[in-house]
């Protein structure tokens, strides 16, 4: 949930309004990956061939080939597992013992696929011709690519609140979860927020299961579909509106602290009753 006190729409001053205004925004911090890459190397190298180095980057890399050509991602551990394995067997006749596999299949699922997919997505928008874009958080700024878009960390709280008001699309972000404070936080802003989408099964906290899709916020599928809304929606503002109309009043009732505390509280009450 969010705070509706917080997560609210203000007055912008113009100063505000040109310093936070954009077409895309993106609330996340940034990640090199080639350099997350590297620092994993460089903590197994004591303890590994230079070979066996070789092969795990070779891996990592064979990973974000994959997303780049195909523009598909894994969303379990078990795709991660599975394909580690089936890499170092397939390519290079040999299986790593269960401990080293658990640690690059942890760290790929948490870490390297997180850093990965919001690359990725900025990627994916750069590259359909959309310049107007803010990234906000730690990181951008340590890939030249991403210089001209990184605008630094955002204060959580009113200047957040401000930043997600003035941009014209805020973009979900995160691999692991579509019920994202991100999305709430946009909504009680008076933002127009743009979901990512992750499989039912595999989505630790599943935004379906409060809102509807298609009705209440919009949810993009895939490359194409995250350019095609995203232009969609920047060329038509009133159906922008509606949809931001839409999110907020669902938010505000359903998703705030007040309101999920309430219906927390009475469902303990009513469990213990029975």
């Amino acid at each position: 949930p969010a705070s509706s006190d917080i997560y609210k729409r203000y007055d912008l001053s113009l100063e505000e309004y040109q310093m936070y205004t954009c077409d895309i925004c993106f609330v996340c911090h940034g990640s090199d990956v080639n350099r997350h890459i590297k620092k994993v190397i460089d903590n197994i190298s004591g303890n590994n061939s230079h070979k066996e180095c070789e092969m795990i980057y070779e891996i990592y890399k064979g990973y974000e080939n994959f997303v780049k050509q195909t523009g598909k991602f894994f969303y379990s551990r078990e795709m991660f597992y599975e394909f580690i394995d089936g890499s170092t067997v397939g390519l290079y006749n040999r299986k790593l013992d269960s401990k080293a596999l658990d640690i690059i299949t942890n760290d790929m699922y948490v870490q390297f696929n997180q850093r990965l997919y919001r690359q990725v997505l900025v990627d994916w928008l750069l590259e359909a011709g959309f310049g107007n874009i803010k990234l906000w958080g730690n990181g951008w700024t340590d890939n030249e690519k991403y210089q001209p878009y990184a605008m630094g960390p955002a204060e959580n709280g009113e200047t957040l609140s401000k930043i997600y008001q003035a941009s014209k699309i805020v973009i979900g972000n995160n691999i692991t979860t579509t019920n994202a404070a991100r999305a709430w936080e946009t909504m009680l802003s008076g933002g127009f927020y743009l979901s990512n989408y992750i499989p039912e099964e595999e989505d630790f906290s599943d935004i379906r299961k409060i809102v509807e899709i298609g009705k209440d916020v919009i949810m993009f599928y895939g490359k194409e579909d995250l350019i095609e809304k995203t232009k969609y929606y920047l060329e038509h503002e009133d159906e922008r509106q509606i949809m931001i109309e839409r999110g907020r009043k669902v938010a505000l009732e359903k998703m705030t602290f007040d309101i999920l505390m309430k219906r927390t509280l009475s469902e303990v009450a009513r469990r213990l009753e029975e």
